[in-house]
């Protein structure tokens, strides 16, 4: 009877998973070639991805030419497109990827907490509309969240074990490495790092020497990762750092959006200054074999981050050369001298990036790429914008459904909070570790004046098991718990 029952909720959460693929794979099925797929960061993907196929190495590629050793970029996920017969290819490995995920998180909470919990969990991160819409995006977000929920999962089911035994060390390991796998992903990986040890912490009757063993090991395989590539970084263009992609937005982003909040004035007028004084790496090999800089004309066909001065948007010729760490010193120079402004930027962001819901990706997902409300009443107030919105009525259906679902997973992150107050330490690590992880995703991806839902993609995992527990209340198992702990 047991073994029936078991059954059959495995079969329910991968009907669950089936039904989220296939939701997942309509816009391939519907829509021809990879056109609707691109945005700006995708065609830098893509270029780094024919750089490695053509014998670039990891450098872009313009028809014929190869560029400068890409310094802004991390290799995951060209290699991951580079390994892909087509492009259409890769999206449906990403809607698989996505599905895998859901399952996953499905199964994980269903064996901890109860069959309501996993069809929870599965419902959450399996419908969340986010995920769905750049799991249908050439980007990266579909690849890391698989990586690191994976990961977080084998620091969960080593803290279950809790005793030093050959599939505990293998989970502890295989974390580590898909950590670091993830890292080279998307750099903001790196700080989950802090959290690999804490699975070592929490297991039972462990020597003192066979811990720190273990938590060396936990910490070297990411840490390698960083080291590794920061020295081909180093010999590539001189630079000491694992990507220049966080000290970019950090000095645009952060710090910018923190002196157009302190001195009222544009964004993009600040941004505008911002780059005509962006610090240059001073080296050779950021010039071709002229001694010239790489021609304006690539900036046309590569574009890698957004900037936007007016109507202008600033190219791949304005940043491929821009000095990391000068970069970072100029930021923190600028935060320092504007404490409440960051604070201010920075909270606001922070919240933003946990409810977020974008009218743009929901128009995209509903009506397909050519959909752009809103973005000819660039002057209008959120009136003009409300009564848009609520002239499509599936869209605005679907943006109530999608802040219904965002509510419902943080409410149940608040009463999960509340049931772990009696609970032994084992327990609550399995609450506080995904929680954890998802939040220090969420505060690593705020970027002040880029609010999107896609950086709350890696999170949902996460925030879809701890709102599981939270709402079901953990059912027999998580009582059973409780009472171990009674005198």
């Amino acid at each position: 009877m047991r073994d029936t029952r078991s059954i059959r909720a495995v079969l329910l959460l991968a009907t669950i998973a089936g039904l989220s693929l296939v939701i997942r794979l309509c816009p391939l099925l519907q829509r021809p070639g990879v056109a609707w797929a691109m945005t700006g960061d995708a065609i830098g993907y893509v270029r780094l991805a024919e750089g490695l196929a053509s014998g670039c190495g990891f450098a872009p590629r313009f028809g014929d030419s190869c560029g400068p050793a890409e310094l802004l970029r991390t290799p995951g996920y060209p290699l991951f497109l580079s390994a892909m017969p087509s492009l259409r290819t890769a999206l449906f490995v990403q809607d698989v990827l996505g599905a895998g995920v859901c399952l996953l998180v499905g199964l994980f909470a269903w064996r901890q907490w109860g069959l309501i919990a996993g069809v929870l969990a599965g419902l959450l991160f399996g419908f969340d509309i986010p995920s769905i819409f750049w799991g249908n995006r050439v980007m990266s977000d579909t690849l890391f969240t698989s990586l690191i929920t994976s990961g977080m999962l084998l620091q969960l089911v080593a803290i279950k074990k809790g005793t030093l035994e050959g599939w505990t060390v293998a989970a502890i390991v295989g974390a580590g490495l898909l950590l670091g796998t993830a890292v080279l992903v998307r750099p903001i990986a790196q700080v989950l790092i802090i959290e690999a040890p804490i699975p070592v912490l929490l297991l039972h009757r462990v020597s003192l020497q066979k811990r720190l063993a273990l938590i060396l090991l936990t910490l070297c395989l990411p840490s390698m990762v960083i080291v590794a590539w920061s020295y081909r970084n180093y010999e590539q263009r001189g630079v000491w750092t694992f990507t220049s992609d966080g000290a970019l937005e950090l000095y645009l982003y952060t710090a910018g959006q923190a002196l157009a909040y302190e001195t009222a004035r544009p964004l993009a007028e600040v941004q505008a200054d911002m780059l005509r004084s962006l610090p240059r790496i001073g080296n050779s090999n950021s010039l071709d074999s002229s001694g010239e800089t790489f021609p304006d004309s690539w900036s046309k066909t590569f574009r890698v981050r957004p900037v936007y001065t007016g109507a202008e948007e600033e190219g791949w010729s304005n940043t491929f050369d821009a000095d990391p760490v000068k970069m970072e010193q100029r930021a923190v120079r600028i935060l320092l001298d504007h404490p409440w402004a960051v604070a201010v930027v920075t909270l606001e962001a922070f919240l933003k990036n946990c409810f977020w819901v974008g009218r743009h990706e929901l128009g995209s997902f509903l009506f397909g790429p050519g959909f752009d409300l809103g973005r000819t009443e660039g002057g209008f107030g959120s009136g003009r914008k409300l009564f848009a919105t609520l002239a499509y009525p599936w869209l605005s259906f679907l943006i109530f459904v999608e802040f219904a679902l965002l509510a419902y997973a943080w409410v149940g992150v608040g009463m999960a909070l509340t049931r772990i107050a009696h609970a032994r330490l084992g327990s609550v690590g399995l609450i506080l570790i995904p929680l954890c992880g998802a939040l220090l995703l969420l505060a690593v991806a705020t970027f002040p004046a880029m609010p999107q839902a896609r950086y709350r993609v890696p999170a949902m995992p996460m925030l879809a098991m701890v709102a599981a527990f939270g709402w079901t209340g953990g059912a027999r198992r998580w009582r059973d718990d409780v009472r171990e702990d009674e005198p």
